[in-house]
């Protein structure tokens, strides 16, 4: 949304990504100020992503560019997983088989299919942590 704003507002070129956006917002940015208002929820938010990466799919330029600093961020974070010992990591989240293509090849030997649901993970987070006060 920051860089369809600024496309809208004429500080940063547009492309098609961020008129399909700016699209939604009627070409206004009050109805940005709008939607913000209201606290908008996460799956609201989703519904952007997934547009990322749909336009990611014809190279454009912003898309790409809001791609490649997620895959930034997610790397430092598998890093400090990778670096804590990790041997499996799942991703998870409405973006995680999309952004998968993206990530660096170093990290694919480290992914690994979820088990379960996350309230499945979270219980046996839960007793594995009952289990070392019980010790």
């Amino acid at each position: 949304m920051e860089y369809s704003l600024a496309a809208l507002d004429g500080i940063s070129p547009s492309t098609p990504f961020t008129d399909s956006i700016n699209a939604e917002f009627s070409l206004s940015a009050e109805e940005y100020v709008l939607y913000q208002n209201r606290a908008p929820l996460p799956k609201e938010y989703g519904a952007f992503a997934v547009q990322v990466f749909q336009f990611a799919q014809q190279k454009d330029p912003i898309a790409l560019k809001i791609i490649q600093q997620q895959v930034e961020w997610v790397s430092q974070y598998l890093d400090a997983l990778i670096a804590k010992g990790a041997q499996k990591i799942v991703l998870v989240g409405g973006v995680s088989e999309a952004i998968l293509s993206y990530l660096p090849e170093r990290f694919l030997t480290y992914f690994c299919p979820p088990q379960g649901d996350a309230m499945a993970g979270a219980i046996l987070m839960a007793k594995a942590q009952i289990g070392r006060k019980a010790i």
